[in-house]
């Protein structure tokens, strides 16, 4: 089995496995060791060599196959694991400023982003450190509580539970 992402679907696609099978079951987990004991996330016919689950943008997920049919189901595939692109935000602009605060603006180029996050860094180097999260949707946020005439570096992060994309 193979796996490709596009956009917000991931796409498996594998060989017809022949003998007496008659469904392929498709099982998933949004963890590792994905359990195939139970009911499959989805069945398709025999015959059929592609799946597309659109899951959304910046998703991981881990699979695994089993052929059923007149013998008991196969023994499960090696699992894969896909993770969906997030697009991340553009066009970060500082539209005001104060002696200690700042307010940017940014494009939100994503459908699925579970919030965003502003993060700061003084003087534009060293590590970055939180300075708000905010709903998914938001373009515009105030960071306050600054040091007047300290330089920083800011960055707009879009988030989902798995994944993490930076607009720098």
């Amino acid at each position: 089995m193979t796996i490709s992402t596009e956009g917000g679907e991931i796409t498996l696609t594998w060989s017809d496995p022949g003998g007496e099978v008659d469904k392929i079951n498709i099982y998933r987990s949004d963890e590792p060791g994905v359990d195939v004991s139970g009911e499959p996330h989805d069945t398709v016919d025999v015959g059929v060599e592609t799946y597309l689950d659109a899951v959304g943008e910046g998703r991981q997920f881990y699979y695994r196959l089993t052929a059923s049919g007149e013998l008991p189901d196969s023994d499960p595939s090696d699992e894969v694991d896909g993770t969906t692109t997030l697009p991340a935000p553009t066009d970060l602009t500082v539209d005001d400023f104060g002696d200690d605060f700042v307010s940017l603006s940014w494009t939100d180029n994503s459908a699925d982003e579970d919030g965003y996050r502003v993060d700061l860094r003084e003087d534009d180097e060293g590590d970055w450190g939180e300075a708000a999260v905010l709903e998914s949707g938001t373009e515009s946020a105030t960071v306050e509580d600054l040091l007047n005439g300290q330089l920083y570096g800011v960055r707009v992060v879009a988030f989902t539970a798995d994944v993490e994309e930076v607009d720098e």
